[in-house]
C-alpha cells in the first residue's frame, strides 16, 4: 500500500518507462481497461487496421481520472489505483479474448510465468499473491453487442464491468448481467426519448434503418413497439451492418428516396454503417432528408473528418457533454515526442508525419482551438468515463472506511468483491455528468440526454455538434428552436423550419380521420355531416350535435339553435288574428248596442253596470292572444300570466255576480234592509269584485316573486327550439286554476237557481253554459300548458282563449241582440210587468222584494 500521493500534474502516461504497447501502471488495486484504442479489425482481410480517431481520447481520460484520483488527498488517500489496458481493435472476438486474459492476468498460481514475462519483470514472484483479486473493476466496452459477450464472459469471477457507451436495454437483466453498470441510461430509455423527440416535431411517418446487432436490434424493436402504440408509423425498417453489400445498402436508401412523404430517417447504427449510409445518401443525391441518430454515432468526431460528406441538419441524441476543461488541459501537456510514450501514441505521431516527414508538431489536437461560444459537445464523452471511473473510486473508499486521511484496510488478498458490487449499486457523488452521479436499481446511470444538432461552421468548414435541447431524466424534452440549423434554406429571420414527414396532414376540427386501408398514419380528412361536429385537430369521428344545437357552417362546434317564433304569413297567426279580429269587434258591437239600447226593458234587466264590466273583461281576453303570439321573454310571459288570470277572474266575478243578483231578486227569502243595503246595489257587487281583484293582484304579485315566471327552451324531434312560459313550481297556475273553478261552479249554482224566471231576466241558461264553456276550455288551456309546449301549445292557448271569449260574448249577449234586433215586441215595459206577475202567481211561496236601485234598473 502507497505511504503517501504525490502532486497531480505530470502525466502517467508521459511516466512510464517501459515500451510496452498497452498501458500498464502497478498500484495497491489494479481496474481493468478493453478498449479501442487506434485500431480497427477487420474481418476481411483478418487483422487491425489502423483507425485513429476520438477513441484515443477516450482512454486517455481514464488515465486522467485514475492518475487525479491518485493525487487527490482525500479520496482513497492512502490507496494507489494501477490500470491494465487492453486494446480490442473494435472486434467482439478479441474484447473477449482481452477479458479473459485479463482476468486470467490477476487471478494465477505460482506456477504461471507468462505474467511476468508479459510485463518485462515489473512484477515479481514476490508479489504474486498480493495481485490475485486486486482486479477491482474493468472500464469498458464501447459498443451494446461486446459488452454483452465480455459481461457474459466475466459475470462468473464477480468482477464488475463499467461501460461508458453501451446502451442496450438487454444489459439491464441483472439476472444475466448481474455485475455490469454502465453511466449512461439503457436504451429503452433512449427509444423513448426519440419517441418523444419524434412526437415534438409532430413526426408521425418515418422510416428506420437499425444495425443487425444486439444495440440496434434491441433499440429498433423498442422503438417500433412504443411508436406503434401512438400512431407514429415506420413505413420502412431496414437493417444493415458494415458487411452488407454496396447494393444492399443502395436497395434501402433508393427505398426512402421513392417514398417522398418520408422526410424523416432514423439511423439506429454505430458510427461504421452511419458513414456508409450518409455516404450513400450523398451519391444518390438524396439531400431533402433528415436524419436523426443515436447516441452510438451522433457525435463521433470521425464522421466529421471528411469536408465532403453532407451532415447539414443531423439531429439526434448523445450522452456526451461540454468539454471538460482540465481534461484538455491535461492533453495539451502530453507530448507525442517522447520516446517513452506507449506505442499506439508512437504510431499515430508516425501516422500522422505521413505526408510531411519533417513535421514537428508533438501536441495531440484538443478540442480547445475549435471552442466557439455557442455549446460545443464533447463528442470523446469523457466526463461519462470520467464518472465511471470515480464511480470505481467512491465506492472503494466506502468500502473499505477510510476518511479523509487514511484508508484502514489493508490486506487485498481477500479483497471482498461482493460487498464491492454492492457498494456500486449505492453510490452517489458529485460527478461532471450528473449532481449527484448514482446507479438505478438495473446498474444504468441515472442522468439527461442532449440533443445535438450537426452544424457547419462557415468559417472553418468544419461540422460541429451543436447542443440544442435536453432531455431530462423524466424524459420531457427542451429544444431551442432557434438554434436548429435543418438541411433546408433559411428563412427571413435566420431560422430553419423543421422538416414534415407526415403521410397525411392534419385534419383540421370540422374534418374527421378516414384511414387508407389499415395505415393509421395515412388518412383521408372528410367533412363532417349537418349537424356533426368535431371540435379537435385529427378526430377519428365526429360527434352529433345534442337536441337544441346545430354545427356551425365549417361544423367544429355546436351552437345553440335559435328559437322560432311566428311569422304574419304563419297559418296560425293567420287564423288568430283572423279570430281575434272577429272576437274584438263583435265584443264592440255588443257594447255599442248595449249602450245604444240601454233604456229599454232588456237592457235594463241584465243590469247595465255590471254588462259593462262584463264587456270590460271579456276585451281584456283578447289582449292574451295577440301577446301569446309575440317573441317570447320574461316580459312577455309575465303579461300573458297577469292579464289572462285577473280578465278571467273579473269576468268570472262578474258573471257571479250577475247570477247571485237574479237569484236575490226572484229566489232569496226576504232579509232585513240594513242587512241588504250593500248588496242590495250595482255599488256593492262593483266593490266586492274590485276587493276580490285587490287580493288577486296582491296574491300574484307574492306568487310570482316566489316562483318567477321565465322563458324556456322546447327541442322538437326535428330539432326546432321554440320559446314557452315556465316556472320552476308553478304555484301560480295551480293557485289561480283554484280560484277559476270556485268562481265557476259558485256562477254554475247560482244559474241552476234561476233557471225559472221570467224570460226577459232569464239569463240562467245563458250564463250556465257560459261558465261551463269557460270551465272546459280552460281545462284545455291549461292542459296545453303543463303538458304539451312548443306550436302546439301556443295554438291550442291562442284558440282557446279566443274561443273562451268569443262564446262567452256569444253566449250571453247573442240572445240580448237578437231581441233587440228582430224580436222587438219583446222588449216592451208591458211584456215585461206580465212576465213578472205570472211568475209570482206561479210561484206563491216566493215573496218578491224589490230593490230600489239607484239608476233605475230594476223592475218592481
Amino acid at each position: 500500500m502507497s505511504e503517501s500521493k504525490t502532486t497531480f500534474g505530470e502525466s502517467a502516461v508521459i511516466k512510464s518507462s517501459y515500451n510496452w504497447r498497452n498501458p500498464y501502471q502497478a498500484g495497491d488495486l489494479i481496474l481493468g481497461v478493453v478498449a479501442s484504442i487506434d485500431k480497427n479489425f477487420d474481418p476481411i482481410i483478418n487483422k487491425p487496421v489502423p483507425k485513429y480517431n476520438v477513441r484515443m481520447k477516450r482512454v486517455l481520460a481514464i488515465l486522467y481520472a485514475i492518475e487525479k484520483i491518485n493525487h487527490d488527498r482525500k479520496l482513497l488517500p492512502n490507496v494507489t489505483l494501477g490500470y491494465d489496458v487492453r486494446n480490442y481493435c473494435h472486434s467482439t472476438r478479441i474484447a473477449l479474448t482481452q477479458s479473459f486474459d485479463l482476468v486470467k492476468s490477476f487471478s494465477f498460481g505460482c506456477c504461471d510465468e507468462m505474467y511476468y514475462q508479459v510485463h518485462d519483470g515489473l512484477v515479481n514472484s514476490q508479489n504474486a499473491t498480493h495481485d490475485y483479486n486486486r482486479l477491482v473493476a474493468i472500464i469498458g466496452t464501447e459498443r451494446s453487442k461486446d459488452s454483452i459477450a465480455v459481461a457474459t464472459l466475466i459475470g462468473d469471477f464477480n468482477i464488475p464491468i463499467i461501460s461508458y457507451f453501451a446502451s442496450s436495454h438487454v444489459l439491464s437483466d441483472k439476472a444475466r448481467f448481474r455485475t455490469f453498470f454502465r453511466t449512461i441510461p439503457s436504451d429503452s430509455n433512449q427509444a423513448r426519448a426519440l419517441i418523444n423527440l419524434v412526437k415534438y416535431f409532430n413526426w408521425n411517418y418515418v422510416a428506420l434503418v437499425s444495425v443487425s446487432d444486439g444495440y440496434g436490434d434491441a433499440l429498433a424493436s423498442t422503438f417500433a413497439a412504443i411508436a406503434a402504440e401512438i400512431g407514429i408509423c415506420i413505413p420502412i425498417h431496414r437493417t444493415m451492418s458494415t458487411y452488407d453489400s454496396d447494393n444492399q445498402v443502395s436497395k434501402i436508401v433508393r427505398a426512402i428516396a421513392e417514398n417522398d412523404k418520408i422526410k424523416v430517417i432514423l439511423l439506429l447504427i454505430t458510427i461504421d454503417e452511419a458513414e456508409i449510409f450518409i455516404d450513400e445518401l450523398h451519391r444518390q443525391n438524396v439531400t431533402d432528408r433528415t436524419i436523426i441518430g443515436s447516441d452510438a454515432w451522433v457525435s463521433e468526431k470521425f464522421l466529421r473528418t471528411n469536408k465532403n460528406r453532407n451532415l447539414k441538419g443531423i439531429l439526434g441524441l448523445t450522452f456526451t457533454t461540454n468539454y471538460v476543461d482540465d481534461f484538455e488541459n491535461y492533453l495539451a501537456k502530453i507530448s507525442l515526442c517522447r520516446k517513452n510514450n506507449y506505442q499506439w501514441l508512437q504510431e499515430y505521431q508516425e501516422w500522422r508525419n505521413l505526408k510531411d516527414p519533417h513535421k514537428t508538431d508533438c501536441k495531440l489536437p484538443i478540442s480547445l482551438q475549435e471552442r466557439i461560444d455557442a455549446p460545443v459537445i464533447d463528442e470523446s464523452a469523457a466526463a461519462y468515463i470520467i464518472d465511471a471511473v470515480y464511480a470505481v473510486a467512491h465506492s472503494l473508499h466506502k468500502l473499505l472506511n477510510c476518511t479523509d486521511q487514511y484508508c484502514p484496510y489493508t490486506d487485498f488478498r481477500y479483497f471482498p468483491r461482493s460487498q464491492f458490487i454492492q457498494a456500486l449499486k449505492n453510490i452517489s457523488f458529485s460527478g461532471y455528468t450528473a449532481d449527484p452521479f448514482q446507479f438505478d436499481s438495473n446498474g444504468d446511470g441515472i442522468v439527461n440526454y442532449y440533443i445535438a444538432n450537426m452544424q457547419k461552421n462557415e468559417s472553418s468548414g468544419q461540422y460541429i455538434v451543436h447542443k440544442v435541447g435536453i432531455v431530462d431524466r423524466n424524459l420531457q424534452i427542451t429544444v431551442d428552436k432557434a438554434e436548429i440549423r435543418w438541411n433546408n434554406d433559411l428563412d427571413y429571420d435566420g431560422t430553419s423550419k423543421a422538416p414534415v414527414s407526415r403521410c397525411s396532414q392534419d385534419c383540421l376540427p370540422g374534418t374527421y380521420r378516414r384511414y387508407v386501408e389499415s395505415s393509421n398514419c395515412c388518412w383521408d380528412c372528410m367533412p363532417c355531416p349537418d349537424n356533426y361536429y368535431s371540435n379537435k385537430t385529427n378526430s377519428p369521428l365526429c360527434h352529433a350535435c345534442s337536441l337544441g344545437y346545430r354545427s356551425n357552417h365549417n361544423r367544429s362546434e355546436c351552437h345553440k339553435v335559435n328559437i322560432t317564433n311566428f311569422r304574419l304569413n304563419d297559418p296560425l297567426v293567420i287564423i288568430s288574428s283572423a279570430l281575434l279580429f272577429l272576437g274584438v269587434l263583435l265584443t264592440l258591437l255588443i257594447w255599442i248596442t248595449m249602450c245604444y239600447y240601454y233604456r229599454t226593458p232588456i237592457v235594463k234587466a241584465s243590469n247595465f253596470p255590471l254588462t259593462n264590466c262584463l264587456l270590460l273583461g271579456l276585451t281584456c281576453i283578447y289582449i292574451v292572444p295577440a301577446v301569446i303570439l309575440l317573441p317570447k321573454s320574461d316580459i312577455t310571459c309575465k303579461i300573458v300570466f297577469s292579464t289572462l288570470s285577473l280578465a278571467l277572474l273579473f269576468t268570472l266575478a262578474i258573471m257571479t255576480a250577475r247570477a247571485h243578483l237574479l237569484y236575490r231578486i226572484f229566489i232569496s227569502k226576504p232579509v232585513r234592509l240594513d242587512k241588504k243595503k250593500l248588496m242590495g246595489t250595482n255599488k256593492g257587487y262593483i266593490t266586492m269584485t274590485l276587493g276580490v281583484m285587490i287580493i288577486a293582484i296582491i296574491l300574484l304579485i307574492f306568487l310570482m316573486h316566489v316562483d318567477p315566471i321565465a322563458v324556456g327552451r322546447y327541442v322538437s324531434p326535428t330539432n326546432v327550439v321554440y320559446a314557452y312560459c315556465q316556472s320552476r313550481y308553478r304555484i301560480g297556475i295551480l293557485v289561480f286554476s283554484f280560484f277559476f273553478i270556485a268562481f265557476n261552479l259558485l256562477c254554475i249554482y247560482y244559474a241552476f237557481k234561476i233557471r225559472k224566471i221570467p224570460s226577459n231576466f232569464n239569463e240562467a241558461r245563458y250564463i250556465f253554459f257560459a261558465s261551463l264553456l269557460m270551465c272546459l276550455l280552460l281545462v284545455v288551456v291549461l292542459s296545453a300548458y303543463l303538458v304539451e309546449h312548443g306550436p302546439y301549445e301556443t295554438a291550442i292557448q291562442v284558440l282557446g282563449i279566443t274561443v273562451t271569449a268569443l262564446s262567452t260574448s256569444l253566449c250571453i249577449f247573442a240572445p240580448k241582440v237578437y231581441v233587440l234586433f228582430y224580436n222587438i215586441e219583446v222588449n216592451t215595459k208591458k211584456n215585461t210587468v206580465a212576465a213578472i206577475s205570472q211568475y209570482s202567481f206561479q210561484d206563491t211561496k216566493t215573496i218578491i222584494r224589490p230593490a230600489a236601485s239607484s239608476n233605475g234598473s230594476q223592475t218592481k
